[in-house]
């Protein structure tokens, strides 16, 4: 955050052969946060700081046929630096047996330095220009279409922008009206560009020059 503030993230989810993973029974109690490390020394001394646990959670691990003794290891994925006193960050949770279907994934926001976070469920490509406006990719499941959204409220609410056949998505905005994305379908990637805020986009086609 500055040259005497910082952060780290662990991630201990590929250590399933050395460490004992979170009982999934136990991960929906809450008894498993996200945690972080901080120095407020220039990194000379660290500290553990405990995120709040998630509330809400995906139906694939609340089905009555998953096993709640199936363990989950968690770890940060990704930091990103949204302002001077915001960022966001990727925690995920995956089992060890590649047969189960048990994994999720969280975006926690903070607009003050740590002070405050709030988290939902993430889709893995969200996009912010400040801490309460950002953009992703949601896909709602099996024979709809995935949409585009937009939140000015730091990820507490999402509102769908427009159905699009993107099947990914990578954005990157550097104001609320103009922004870039990398998308893809079946069969195809392209570079596309916006200057109404995602509602109209235009495609980028790369010119050889003679």
């Amino acid at each position: 955050m500055n040259e005497q503030e910082g952060w780290i993230g662990d991630d201990c989810s590929g250590l399933s052969n050395v460490i004992t993973g979170t009982l999934l029974e136990d991960f929906l109690k809450g008894k498993e946060v996200p945690l972080l490390n901080r120095t407020s020394d220039g990194g000379n001394t660290w500290n553990t700081f405990a995120l709040p646990a998630p509330t809400v959670f995906p139906s694939n691990l609340t089905s009555p046929a998953l096993d709640p003794n199936v363990s989950l290891y968690c770890g940060i994925k990704q930091m990103d630096k949204i302002s001077q006193m915001a960022f966001i960050l990727q925690w995920g949770c995956k089992e060890a047996d590649p047969g189960v279907s048990a994994k999720v994934l969280y975006a926690y926001l903070t607009p003050d330095g740590g002070q405050t976070w709030h988290s939902w469920l993430s889709t893995g490509n969200e996009s912010f220009t400040n801490p309460n406006t950002g953009w992703r990719l949601f896909a709602p499941g099996d024979g709809q279409p995935n949409s585009l959204q937009q939140t000015t409220d730091g990820g507490l609410t999402w509102r769908t922008i427009k159905a699009v056949a993107w099947q990914t998505a990578q954005f990157d905005f550097v104001s609320e009206q103009v922004g870039w994305a990398i998308v893809s379908d079946t069969m195809s990637f392209a570079l596309i560009h916006t200057v109404d805020g995602g509602n109209t986009w235009t495609e980028i086609k790369p010119v050889i020059a003679p």
